[in-house]
């Protein structure tokens, strides 16, 4: 994650933006990662894993 922040800090300073418009990154809840990386997970989840993942905010 460090090298593209890093890549889009330098296009912003290079486009006359600010490289850093915000000091921290707004959060998201471990449903919404989840949710973005299922589509990537080919293998199948144990259940116990599964549960937990159902019980996530």
């Amino acid at each position: 994650a460090t090298v593209e922040a890093r890549h889009a800090a330098y296009l912003n300073l290079i486009n006359r933006s600010s490289p850093f418009p915000s000091a921290f990154d707004t959060g998201k809840k471990p449903s919404e990662i989840l949710a973005a990386a299922k589509p990537f997970i080919t293998l199948p989840v144990p259940p116990e894993v599964d549960a937990l993942f159902k019980r996530l905010p």
